[in-house]
């Protein structure tokens, strides 16, 4: 893993005083699911082993913080966490919340806090491969893709693509909305 307990409490959106102890192990599938893709097999694999030995060179140390790599992955992890948070998994199967005393948040609230914090992180990702791409030449093993940074341009693409805008045709002949409540 690229981070560690006390950087994740750190760089996350999560509360101070969240206990993380049901929910560390999805922090492995978030770094598969939202880091490897970013980085590449290569300087992900480089990144895990130097964290591991705690010995991160200077140029993957600026990525983790100045790059704004820890950042998006805290964010990503916020994310993956919510919909575990929401709902717990008992003896007795799903119920909402943990306490009796407490009202959970309905799905309406789930929902809301979900698309912003998505919208955080494809703002933390874009800013993260932007900074990979004009620092490329210190980062021999990670090469742009255009499968992250979302347009249909070669992979020496301008790094400017917009991650969350919808294609217009799509959008025109997309499916119509009716009754959604999410209430």
């Amino acid at each position: 893993m690229i981070i560690d307990i006390p950087h994740l409490q750190e760089y996350s959106l999560l509360p101070a005083n969240f206990d993380l102890t049901d929910v560390i192990n999805l922090l492995e599938p978030t770094e598969f699911l939202f880091v490897k893709p970013l980085l590449g097999d290569e300087l992900y694999d480089e990144i895990c082993e130097q964290v591991k030995n705690d010995n991160v060179s200077d140029v993957n140390a600026s990525l983790l913080v100045d790059g704004g790599l820890w950042r998006y992955l805290a964010c990503a992890f916020a994310m993956e966490v919510t919909p575990f948070v929401y709902v717990h998994f008992s003896q007795v199967g799903l119920t909402k919340g943990r306490s009796d005393n407490s009202d959970s948040a309905d799905l309406k609230d789930i929902t809301y806090l979900t698309s912003h914090l998505r919208t955080n992180l494809e703002t933390y990702k874009k800013y993260t491969y932007n900074w990979l791409l004009e620092r490329m030449g210190s980062y021999p093993k990670w090469s742009p893709n255009e499968s992250v940074c979302g347009c249909s341009k070669p992979v020496t693409c301008c790094g400017e693509a917009s991650f969350t805008s919808p294609e217009p045709m799509k959008v025109v002949y997309g499916l119509p909305r009716k009754n959604t409540d999410l209430s």
